[in-house]
């Protein structure tokens, strides 16, 4: 991820350590990822909030884990849901020539 994202991670990295600042660095980059992940996700399956509003439910429910024990009934749905979800994907071989 960073070799994509900085042309000389090296570098940088040998920068910020100089100066006393790798941590700060380290978590303002995790951030960076997170939400560049967070909104890869957002684009190809939420259509019904801004970005900013899924980004906000997605942290709020890892705020808050939920303690009860899911009824089979719930439990299946979760499975269909996650079934339903993984059969959208189209895999395609790809072909050298």
């Amino acid at each position: 991820m960073m070799v994509s994202r900085y042309s000389c991670p090296d570098f940088l990295l040998d920068g910020y350590i100089g100066s006393g600042e790798l941590s700060r660095f380290i978590h303002e980059f995790w951030d960076i990822c997170q939400d560049s992940m967070l909104y890869e996700f957002w684009l190809n399956k939420d259509f019904k909030h801004s970005f900013n509003d899924f980004k906000e439910m997605v942290f709020q429910k890892s705020k808050h884990p939920s303690n009860k024990k899911l009824s089979d009934e719930e439990l299946k749905a979760i499975i269909e849901s996650s079934r339903d979800m993984l059969t959208q994907f189209e895999f395609k071989e790809s072909t050298h020539e």
